[in-house]
């Protein structure tokens, strides 16, 4: 029995110190392009156009960061102040 456990260690130590050299992974790309209609400089406009006029998720920000306060439109609140 021990000789079977030395031999499978030996073998599994073998296989960590020596790995099998990967091939190396390769993907082909592609031109996607870009389509005709679209200003990809807004890209507010494009979540609109792709996901609705509702497509911000009505999510408020938790940060203890009082500089947030400056953004009138950011729904923003302090966890830890009064």
């Amino acid at each position: 029995m021990k000789e079977v456990i030395n031999a499978a260690l030996r073998s599994g130590l073998e296989q960590v110190l020596n790995p099998p050299t990967a091939k190396p992974y390769r993907t082909t790309p592609r031109p996607m392009g870009l389509r005709q209609g679209f200003s990809y400089d807004d890209i507010a406009e494009l979540l609109a156009r792709a996901e609705g006029e509702d497509h911000r998720c009505n999510c408020r920000l938790c940060s203890t960061d009082g500089d947030f306060a400056r953004f009138p439109d950011l729904d923003w609140v302090n966890p830890i102040s009064d």
